[in-house]
């Protein structure tokens, strides 16, 4: 997807403006003084009123997202408008001025701010003469907030080619260098170059509605200081762009402000002067708590560690094999150890909110082990606010993990005639069985039915889409893992969303990728709620693997094409 689909508009985090000729002020997200303001605020309340809807149209579904701080970027709800096509949304946190990137049915997409109150009207019928999905004359604003959308409306559409061009050029030149495919003399020059001209759009604009400066720069920073920060894992930042980027301070709960802050995070964790994490280490440091197996390992792992270069390239093989056991053995106690070396590294940078907010990036890293790794995090907060989400977050995730191991015993005593996995649609010849899901009670019947059809097998979930290009280079793998363990107890079962796609353009790739498996066609409001049980990130691909002993997690795969026959037994759980 472009950087700008992404994104999607600009919105504002402040404590007050509400009409386009009052200026903005500003409250940072890390502004000391946000404890407080928080204290009295109530949840911000979208309403969307649809006029001229043909009665052919049905139920309209609505999907929405929401950027969030925590294990993912953001958060996917769904809704339906009522019978006299209308809806209200209250939000589930009350950060003020709040992202949202909002679907109506397949006919309007746009982006929008809440902090109080937001109500948008919809004209169904300009849509069809407009023959197009991205909100324009269409949609309107009223409300609190209506002033505000209706300029950042004006402003998403602003130049929108150049901008998306120009975006996509940094995102595309700062992942390269991430990779080391670009050199960072290369990348300085063009990151320099795309400032000024992401500088001069915005100028323009501004030109228009100049009280709204300070928001759409502040905005416009946060993207590029991000992204500027992305390639400088173990670099030094030049002093100047380090200066501007210290002092910077989103005002906004975006995609952009939380890209800020993650990257942030992990320019700050690893820096030019502490150097990668010496994980042995770490690990060695806690030798006396370990097993004899586990210390077994690390005696092996030092031993072939210390070894001079010629012999260390010969045991290549074995120290690879060795860190694998490593992980299999100690991966509770590495990832809890890098989670206080990690929060070390902040604090000793910096303090207050920010030092908070760069905590909580490191979450996501630390899921897989939340009901321990969380508190740890928890108890070195300072800020209220950023305490209450990770303790929110806890509890969510306790809560999904429970009714997800609840759903073993279930699947071991359910009448095999009520596994529903979803309406066939075909048998492929080379082993692949095609379905199609709709509608389900609940999310969580899907899982239990698919642990009841494979009984006694560990079961790989793929999570994908078919306008997703990581994941179709990913699937192949995914294809060969199968056909070279064939004798394994695995199923792999491949779930493609509904958003994006259709079921034609979906059974076309199943049919040219000649992947064995269970195929389902999802919709995405079902896809999303079997995200939030699994507890799996919202981007794709996504991988979740109910081992043998009925255990799910969403963080024993990252992708495919690390996986091998060894790694592929460790996460399924057998020896």
């Amino acid at each position: 997807m472009k950087l700008t689909i992404l994104l999607c508009l600009l919105v504002g985090s402040m404590n007050g403006f509400a009409q386009q000729g009052a200026a903005p002020q500003p409250l940072a997200l890390e502004s000391p003084e946000m404890e407080d303001y928080l204290k009295s605020r109530k949840p911000a309340i979208v309403t969307i009123q649809v006029d001229n809807l043909p009665a052919s149209a049905g139920t309209v579904g609505v999907s929405y997202k929401l950027p969030q701080l925590g294990t993912h970027l953001q958060k996917n709800r769904v809704a339906r408008l009522s019978t006299n096509n209308t809806l209200s949304i209250i939000l589930e946190d009350n950060l003020p001025y709040q992202q949202v990137f909002l679907t109506v049915d397949s006919f309007v997409r746009m982006g929008i701010v809440v902090n109080s109150n937001l109500h948008i009207r919809i004209d169904a019928a300009k849509i069809k003469r407009k023959g197009g999905n991205q909100a324009g004359e269409e949609v309107s604003f009223s409300g609190i907030d209506g002033d505000l959308n209706t300029v950042l409306k004006e402003y998403a559409l602003f130049r929108i080619h150049e901008r998306d061009s120009i975006e996509g050029r940094l995102l595309d030149q700062s992942t390269k260098t991430s990779n080391k495919r670009i050199a960072m003399a290369a990348f300085l020059l063009t990151a320099d170059s795309v400032y000024r001209q992401l500088q001069a759009i915005d100028d323009a604009f501004i030109a228009k509605y100049p009280h709204y400066g300070e928001i759409i720069r502040n905005e416009t920073n946060s993207l590029y200081y991000g992204l500027y920060c992305r390639p400088f894992s173990f670099r030094e930042i030049p002093a100047p762009m380090w200066e501007k980027i210290q002092a910077h301070q989103p005002y906004f709960m975006s995609v952009n402000a939380l890209l800020f802050y993650h990257f942030l995070s992990n320019v700050t964790v690893n820096n030019s002067k502490n150097g990668p994490a010496n994980i042995q280490q770490l690990l060695y440091s806690q030798y006396g708590d370990y097993n004899a197996v586990q210390q077994s390992i690390l005696d092996s792992i030092q031993y072939y560690e210390q070894l001079n270069a010629v012999e260390k390239e010969k045991s290549k093989q074995v120290l690879k094999n060795l860190y694998a056991e490593r992980w299999k053995h100690l991966a509770h106690e590495q990832t809890l150890l890098l989670e206080k070396r990690n929060i070390q590294i902040i604090d000793s940078t910096y303090t207050g909110p920010r030092a908070d907010l760069l905590k909580i990036c490191l979450l996501n890293d630390m899921k897989a082990y939340f009901a321990t790794t969380f508190p740890v995090l928890q108890a070195h907060l300072a800020t209220d606010w950023c305490k209450r989400i990770v303790d929110f977050q806890l509890t969510q995730l306790s809560a999904y993990q429970k009714q997800t191991d609840s759903l073993y015993t279930l699947s071991q005593i359910i009448n095999q005639d009520k596994l529903y996995i979803g309406r066939p649609l075909d048998q492929l010849p080379f082993g692949a069985n095609l379905y199609r899901l709709d509608s389900i009670g609940k999310a969580s019947d899907l899982i239990i039915n698919l642990q009841a059809r494979f009984k006694g097998q560990a079961i790989i979930i793929d999570f994908w889409a078919t306008w997703c290009v990581p994941c179709l280079k990913d699937m192949p793998k995914s294809g060969k893992l199968h056909e070279d363990n064939k004798d394994l107890p695995v199923a792999y079962v491949y779930l493609c969303t509904t958003g994006g796609s259709n079921e034609k353009t979906w059974k076309k790739y199943v049919e040219d990728m000649k992947l064995p498996g269970t195929h389902i066609f999802v919709n995405d409001a079902i896809m999303a709620e079997l995200k939030r049980k699994f507890n799996a990130a919202d981007s794709y691909p996504t991988y979740v693997v109910i081992d043998l002993k009925g255990y799910a997690s969403s963080s024993k795969i990252k992708r495919m094409w690390g996986m091998n026959r060894n790694s592929l037994k460790q996460v399924i759980g057998m020896p």
